[in-house]
């Protein structure tokens, strides 16, 4: 979920370059030449069509290029991408619209090449019927966290979400549900103005209805489809994370075995004791493995890390959770985990916005890649040291270290696991945001990289220079990894044709960054050749610019047309350029 504090106000208004250290493995080229990407391509700012091809206000403003209405404001992030199985030119994406502050979903009809935007059903202006058919229509206002998978035959679409009421009110009501959409054929007279038939929501997890949250809430949810072929082919799996107000939080699963129209009452398959951010996934057997991370203890590291447990049943029951590991902590902070201007100010004066660790699972459900595999972003051991200052990354003040991708690998069910084996040998810069998928025998990795950063230096967060400023533009961009034994890799290929800026302000009124807290990727199995699609949250197109409320500039300001008012407070026009936060993606063709 988006900071709810960031959110409710944008509406409302060096040290030296360590050597890499590798605990356990090495990398190891498995291939002569990394996969071979094609041009990437802005997915989202394109034009909005609804999915019954009306209109209504939502839609309408999204579309607008009048200076004077709201539609400009085209902050996004968090996005998903998943491919058709079975037609690999349908590509669906997903993303938090600030627009619409609803669930943003673009389809592309050409393989990623072009993109055409839209929402699904139940935002609060929606004057269709389906849209007003919806569970969380009127009940809530604002959508976080957007997740999908197709089925294997490619029929059909599950596309899950959070909702909430965003604004001040009586009841948060924070509900975990799934759309449902069936996938038009090519045949159709309709596809290519709209390939998905939506059929309706159905709500997964209903949450607690405490006024401003008050501690009580569903947060990061995740979705998968059991697509082996075996006996629970087609059930949709969910879990989420559900914070009681009181007490520890809870890892939720629920399960569908009716193409979403309903789902089982969720339970509880965590301990009691802190955590959040869960993934699944469906080894080729059917067995349904749920991880999440584990929050440190008070006062104790040792239990940071990623937890698993394992359903054989089709998602009925769950194991005793298991330890993938404790990890080291990589978790910029300064007293708090996203720093700027105003009230956001840090006393290191560094901008930078949250990286929390968000693990990621994934099994090969054609059985040619044996094992289940956790990516995670950790602290490089090798690389800590004294912070210079009172940032720090590693979950213990006054220390710092770099940020790396690990992979962690099971082969006995998720009873024991080994790692971290690493993506990538190169050596400077910070990795993060990391996602994984296997297929056919092959297991690819995605992650965010500033190993361009002019100023890079463990000492500081990304895009920083040692006195708090702007270090450049392209000091972050996207990359993917591919392994033919899930343990070495081979050359890593940048992903991303222009790097940006993740630390721009846009957020708690032009005072803090938020660049989102993942990133995507698909396999998919194109006539016998293996390709793939990613996504990330990418500020290329932001326009820079200077904030009148400061005395000294940083750098790190957005144009946001600020007019000083009679009582000498300023207010913002939005509509020049500074918000545009874009979801950009590529497809690639494995080695």
């Amino acid at each position: 979920m988006p900071n709810l504090r960031r959110l409710l106000t944008i509406i409302a208004c060096g040290g030296a370059v360590a050597a890499l250290g590798v605990p356990l493995t090495s990398v190891g080229a498995t291939a002569a030449s990394g996969p071979a990407a094609g041009n990437d391509a802005r997915v989202t700012r394109q034009h909005y069509v609804r999915h019954d091809l009306g209109t209504d206000p939502t839609i309408d403003i999204c579309n607008s290029t009048k200076p004077a209405d709201y539609g400009n404001l085209t902050v996004n992030n968090e996005p998903f991408s998943v491919v058709n199985p079975v037609n690999p030119d349908l590509v669906i994406s997903g993303w938090n619209d600030y627009c619409s502050d609803w669930m943003g979903l673009g389809f592309s009809t050409d393989g990623g090449s072009s993109w055409t935007n839209s929402l699904v059903p139940g935002y609060p202006a929606d004057t269709s019927t389906e849209g007003q058919e919806s569970p969380e229509y009127i009940r809530t206002n604002a959508a976080s966290d957007p997740v999908a998978s197709f089925s294997r035959d490619g029929k059909y679409l599950y596309f899950g979400a959070l909702s909430f009421n965003n604004f001040a009110g009586p009841k948060t009501n924070s509900d975990a549900w799934v759309a449902t959409y069936k996938v038009r054929s090519t045949s159709n007279p309709k596809y290519q103005e709209y390939p998905l038939d939506y059929i309706g929501t159905t709500r997964v997890g209903k949450g607690p209805s405490a006024a401003n949250f008050r501690g009580r809430f569903n947060d990061k949810d995740m979705l998968e489809v059991d697509q082996t072929g075996g006996p629970y082919d087609g059930n949709v799996y969910m879990c989420w994370t559900k914070f009681p107000g009181s007490g520890s939080s809870q890892i939720y699963f629920s399960r569908s075995t009716d193409n979403g129209a309903t789902f089982s009452k969720g339970i509880k398959i965590s301990p009691a004791r802190p955590g959040q951010g869960c993934d699944i996934t469906v080894e080729h057997d059917g067995d349904v493995y749920v991880i999440w991370r584990d929050f440190a203890l008070s006062g104790s590291k040792k239990n940071y890390g990623v937890s698993v447990t394992r359903s054989s049943d089709g998602g009925q029951t769950f194991s005793k959770p298991v330890k993938v590991a404790n990890l080291p902590e990589y978790t910029p902070l300064d007293g708090t985990r996203d720093c700027g201007d105003g009230l956001d100010a840090c006393p290191s004066g560094f901008v930078f916005g949250r990286i929390p660790l968000e693990p990621r699972v994934t099994t090969d459900p054609s059985g040619d890649l044996n094992g289940v595999y956790v990516a995670v972003q950790e602290g490089d051991p090798s690389t800590e040291r004294d912070s210079a200052t009172s940032y720090n990354t590693t979950g213990v003040p006054g220390r710092v270290s770099r940020g790396v991708v690990g992979i962690y690998r099971s082969t006995d069910n998720g009873a024991s696991w080994q790692g971290p084996y690493r993506v990538t040998d190169e050596r400077k810069g910070h990795q993060f945001f990391p996602d994984v998928d296997a297929l056919d025998g092959q297991l690819a990795v995605t992650w965010q990289d500033s190993r361009d950063d002019p100023a890079y230096s463990i000492q500081r967060p990304i895009g920083n220079t040692a006195d708090a400023t702007n270090s450049g533009d392209a000091v972050v961009n996207s990359y993917v990894a591919v392994s033919s034994d899930g343990t070495t890799f081979g050359p890593d290929t940048q992903v991303s044709s222009v790097g940006n800026n993740p630390q721009y302000e846009m957020f708690d009124a032009a005072s803090v960054p938020f660049y989102g807290d993942y990133n995507w990727i698909d396999l998919v199995n194109a006539g016998g050749t293996l390709t793939g699609f990613t996504t990330w949250t990418d500020n290329r197109d932001v326009v820079p610019g200077t904030d009148p409320r400061e005395s000294t500039q940083d750098g790190f300001d957005v144009e946001s047309g600020w007019q000083l008012q009679p009582d000498g407070t300023y207010t913002r026009k939005f509509n020049l350029g500074g918000y545009d936060q874009n979801i950009y993606g590529n497809s690639f063709t494995l080695p």
